[in-house]
């Protein structure tokens, strides 16, 4: 390997939005994430969704979290791959925990297939139309813009992200007070511009 593909500076090109980056990191981690992804889905079956799903959303949300400086306390390869591995495991539990809400309740996604009292589930396509995707993507920047400040920023999306406050505390290295205030001013300007 060379110099100039060490996974040190492989980080750096990513925060600053270098694509041909991007794209190396994934070449050389999509498949060990998949198995990270394979291991927490258990082979359910999770319609329209799946492993490789999982950790694209996983990658695809770390290279937009780097370029936009959240990922201040990442310098390495160990780094890199635990940060990896976390979000990985963040998704895939969203997905399971999103796909059983939706067996639960019933809900639009969902619906008893064939005849005969069977009990086995036909899963629809769970995803949005790509209209609601870009409205939905418009107004999470809009509240994101509405911080004004890039740590209430990552914050945010941390928390979006299913993070714990004690591990945003330990990404930012602070206290789990400090974040809890922090949520409160989110909270607060959110709550201002959107009154109920």
């Amino acid at each position: 390997m060379s110099s100039t593909g060490s996974i040190t500076k492989l980080i750096g090109r990513v925060k600053a939005g270098d694509a041909a980056a991007a794209q190396e990191l994934l070449a050389r981690y999509f498949r060990r994430l998949l198995g990270v992804a394979r291991a927490k889905l258990h082979g359910k079956y999770l319609g329209a969704a799946d492993e490789e799903d999982v950790v694209q959303s996983a990658l695809v949300g770390f290279f937009l979290g780097a370029e936009k400086g959240q990922y201040t306390e990442l310098h390495d390869r160990d780094d890199l791959w635990h940060l990896l591995v976390k979000i990985t495991i963040r998704k895939a539990q969203k997905l399971v925990k999103h796909d059983e809400a939706q067996k639960r309740t019933g809900a639009p996604g969902c619906a008893e297939a064939g005849a005969g009292g069977s009990d086995a589930l036909e899963v629809v396509d769970p995803r949005a139309g790509p209209d609601l995707e870009v409205l939905a993507g418009e107004e999470i920047e809009r509240l994101l813009g509405l911080l004004g400040d890039s740590q209430l920023r990552s914050i945010a999306v941390w928390k979006w992200e299913d993070y714990t406050n004690e591990e945003i505390a330990a990404m930012l290295d602070c206290t789990t007070r400090t974040i809890e205030r922090k949520l409160n001013v989110i909270r607060t300007i959110w709550a201002e511009e959107n009154p109920a």
